[in-house]
């Protein structure tokens, strides 16, 4: 769980380095291993971390070596040895062992088209000095947060809401329909936002920003099979892909724990685990109401 932020100027002034810094600032407990901030003409970019992998020299704002690209991520990419090993094959070379750094070189390769080969839980925001551009872009389920701004002078972007507050000219205006929504369903559907003029972006797609303005852009769009296409290898289909996923995200430089509630994804999710890591340690919710107690069955599966 880390943090990212930024400015882009649409008047042609530098980034206010200020306003990235307590935007930074309002967010610490999302990264308290360190920070660090890119500045370059109309562009401000921050970053707090909570180190995962590569806990020497994974540190950002992240730059490709020839200065032309920085990132700041929020997240992991889970599929990023073998993105890594495909692009060192093709001639790239890298500085670090961080995922992050793969984002850099897929992105000089494939652009915008680099999110198609990723595979992980993350919001990020890459600089391109050259096109003196910014695409943000969110995971294709929306695990991580990323929250975006602008009017006429300025676009903002923060994982969470609190970070813009750190913006003098933010429009607090509530949104009537966001309210109801929350009072209806305990949240407010995206791309909406409590505030009226506050988005997020939404899962499986990006934003490009630059001086022509904000445009939004969908890379993912997930296929669904009809009801009567059901195949006699479904089920050992699902089992290989959940078993592979599972592997992908056990990958840390950091000890790593399962949130086990008894139930049956986080039991299978608990048995898949195990086969890789046999002594992993579980953590459970209890319940004084019985309904809602289920430390029978955590206990069962942790066995």
């Amino acid at each position: 769980m880390c943090a990212i932020a930024g400015q882009y100027s649409f008047t042609g002034r530098p980034a206010d380095r200020r306003l990235v810094r307590a935007m930074a600032r309002r967010m610490g407990l999302r990264g308290p291993d360190g920070e660090g901030f890119h500045f370059h003409g109309r562009t401000g970019l921050a970053h707090k971390r909570l180190s995962i992998l590569d806990l020497e020299t994974g540190g950002q704002p992240m730059r490709h070596p020839s200065g032309r690209f920085t990132v700041v991520c929020n997240g992991e990419i889970y599929n990023y040895l073998e993105l890594r090993e495909e692009l060192e094959a093709q001639g790239h070379r890298f500085e670090t062992r961080s995922d992050t750094e793969v984002i850099l070189h897929l992105y000089e390769r494939y652009g915008a088209g680099c999110l198609e080969r990723l595979e992980g839980m993350f919001a990020f925001c890459l600089y391109d000095q050259r096109k003196d551009a910014l695409l943000l872009a969110r995971d294709p389920f929306g695990v991580k947060p990323l929250h975006y701004y602008h009017d006429s002078a300025a676009f903002l972007f923060s994982s969470e809401l609190k970070g813009l507050f750190a913006y003098a000219g933010l429009d607090r205006s509530v949104d009537g329909e966001a309210l109801r929504q929350y009072f209806n369903f305990l949240y407010v559907l995206e791309p909406g936002c409590i505030f009226k003029n506050v988005r997020k972006v939404p899962p499986g797609h990006y934003l490009w920003v630059d001086r022509g303005g904000v445009r939004l852009r969908r890379y993912y769009d997930p296929k669904f099979f009809s009801e009567g296409a059901r195949r006699p290898e479904g089920p050992g289909e699902l089992r290989e892909a959940l078993a592979e996923s599972v592997r992908l995200a056990l990958r840390s430089d950091v000890p790593l724990g399962l949130f086990l509630s008894g139930g049956i994804d986080s039991s299978a999710v608990a048995a898949l685990a195990a086969r890789e890591r046999p002594r992993m340690d579980s953590f459970s919710v209890a319940f004084r109401e019985s309904p809602y107690d289920e430390r029978r069955f955590s206990r069962m599966v942790a066995a």
